[in-house]
């Protein structure tokens, strides 16, 4: 791991970004590959850590979960992955599809004082996004959240989420699940877990909602940190079917900036709206 004596006395101290793609990042999409190149053009004094399938097996601990389970798909195995690495090693985890637009340094240090750091609120029924998470080892909110997560792996077998079962009653669920992080939480609760034997999409998610919402420690230690909604980095995917949203894209890069923006590995860049926005962000790279 890279040396941390120069890192702020608060904050994220291991200057690790881990970044994963199964197939490996060789044979990944375009997308994928412009944001990999990204955190390494911002980033030079971090170390970046793009793991594959096997590399993550070597890395991660998954402890008593067998992940070759029929109920553990490849998201499950990747919110597994980036809870383990942070418990054990501390960084920054951005998922494959993040585009890194600003250095870590310009700005993550003032929200990352409390050794824990994630975009708040991405939908009306998560606190969290889990594309990007910063913290260290040590930090209780990482520790409790480790802690409850792997347990629901642990714990519980649930049915393969690809039945037709399956998918009808998570759908189900969801219309009355979805609609705030407390109603969220029951996801977790005897009956979809136990009698239903289903769990939703988002359950580190939800997971890390009822550790806010249980756990006094955790939530103050959430509370004084300094919030960053994920409004901003979510704008380039939100304006993609707006009336006039490439010129409000174009010019929320050019001259707001989010430090980040989430893409999609589906993107088209064929498309007019992607295209323009492709450029810019190859401008970004000095690549135009």
């Amino acid at each position: 791991m890279t040396d941390t004596r120069n890192l702020p006395q608060s904050g994220i101290r291991n200057r690790t970004i881990w970044t994963f793609w199964n197939q490996g990042f060789g044979n990944a999409p375009e997308v994928v590959k412009l944001c990999l190149q990204s955190w390494r053009r911002f980033n030079p004094g971090w170390e970046i850590r793009a793991l594959d399938g096997p590399t993550l097996m070597d890395l991660a601990d998954f402890e008593q979960i067998d992940i070759e389970r029929n109920d553990i798909t490849v998201q499950v195995i990747s919110d597994l992955a980036r809870i383990s690495l942070l418990k054990r090693f501390g960084g920054v985890w951005a998922d494959a599809t993040v585009f890194c637009c600003k250095p870590l340094e310009s700005w993550i240090w003032p929200y990352s004082k409390e050794g824990f750091f994630a975009f708040r609120n991405p939908g009306p029924d998560r606190l969290i996004a889990s594309w990007f998470i910063a913290a260290n080892p040590d930090n209780e909110i990482l520790i409790r959240l480790h802690q409850e997560f792997f347990s629901l792996w642990t714990a519980n077998r649930f049915s393969d989420p690809r039945t037709g079962f399956s998918k009808f009653t998570r759908r189900r669920l969801s219309e009355v699940l979805n609609r705030n992080p407390r109603m969220a939480t029951y996801w977790l609760s005897f009956l979809p877990r136990i009698v239903l034997r289903v769990y939703p999409y988002y359950a580190l998610h939800y997971t890390f909602n009822k550790l806010i919402l249980s756990d006094e420690t955790c939530r103050d230690t959430w509370q004084k940190s300094l919030p960053f909604e994920a409004e901003q980095p979510r704008l380039m995917t939100n304006l993609a079917k707006t009336t006039g949203g490439l010129t409000i894209a174009l010019n929320h890069i050019d001259n707001i900036g989010s430090p980040v923006y989430k893409l999609n590995w589906r993107l088209n860049f064929n498309q007019p709206y992607w295209c323009g926005i492709f450029d810019r962000l190859l401008a970004k790279l000095g690549q135009t």
